[in-house]
């Protein structure tokens, strides 16, 4: 899996995330979120 986008997210300093229904593609980051995860944030 080409991880290049995956380290360009890691260097943003605003505190974005990525969410996806299919985190088990995706490293072990604290910036990506499963919807759910999502929602329970801006809640």
């Amino acid at each position: 899996m080409d991880t290049k986008h995956i380290s360009e997210m890691e260097k943003r300093d605003d505190n974005s995330y990525l969410v996806t229904g299919n985190k088990k593609h995706f490293p072990i980051e604290p910036f990506i979120l499963t919807p759910r995860e999502f929602l329970d944030i801006i809640k």
